[in-house]
């Protein structure tokens, strides 16, 4: 239930952590990247109320633990996730995404949020760490719940493995992995950007 405000440079330790609760602000407002990857909060997966990137250079802040939040605000920067997965509340939001600040993935990390049946498009700002490729989802039937998407290069034979077909043929050079929490049949509708 307190705020943190990184304000310069990190270098941080394997056994040093940054803990909080769903009540806990971080805001990171530096004048260059961070430097090091926030690992947060240990093992588990960690909680708080708002998040907000500012990194003042527009570049990433490295992501090294799962972390659920009420709110993520891009102000100028985004953020890389690896393996690790990054979860909106269903009350939440994430703001201020563009095709300069969104969340990179570079592993089987992926962005998860709550879609409601019969609601406007949701939008999920995935990329690569090269660009910006993020998903809308519309989900026309079915329970209200979480959904993860996930985005890499290649248009692989077996989904994740096998021939690359993008290297073969004239194809979108992208992938995306869209899971959902919730069991059972559903309808949605999903639109995909890409540059070019």
């Amino acid at each position: 239930a307190h705020n943190l405000e990184i304000k310069g440079g990190l270098s941080s330790q394997a056994n040093g952590h940054i803990k909080g609760d769903a009540a806990s602000n971080l805001t990171i407002n530096t004048t260059a990247g961070l430097g090091d990857t926030l690992a947060l909060f240990g093992t588990s997966t960690m909680t708080l109320h708002n998040l907000s990137i500012n990194t003042g250079d527009g570049s990433n802040v490295m992501w090294g633990s799962d972390l659920t939040a009420e709110n993520i605000t891009f102000v100028d920067g985004g953020m890389t996730i690896y393996n690790d997965d990054i979860m909106i509340n269903s009350t939440g939001t994430i703001s201020g995404y563009d095709m300069n600040k969104y969340v990179a993935i570079k592993g089987t990390g992926s962005l998860m949020m709550n879609v409601n049946a019969s609601s406007p498009y949701g939008t999920f700002p995935v990329g690569t760490t090269t660009s910006y490729a993020p998903a809308h989802i519309q989900k026309m039937t079915g329970t209200n719940g979480m959904m993860g998407v996930s985005t890499h290069n290649g248009v692989w034979a077996n989904g994740t493995s096998g021939a690359n077909y993008a290297g073969m043929a004239s194809i979108v050079d992208r992938t995306w992995d869209v899971t959902s929490a919730t069991s059972g049949s559903m309808n949605y509708n999903m639109k995909l950007e890409w540059g070019t």
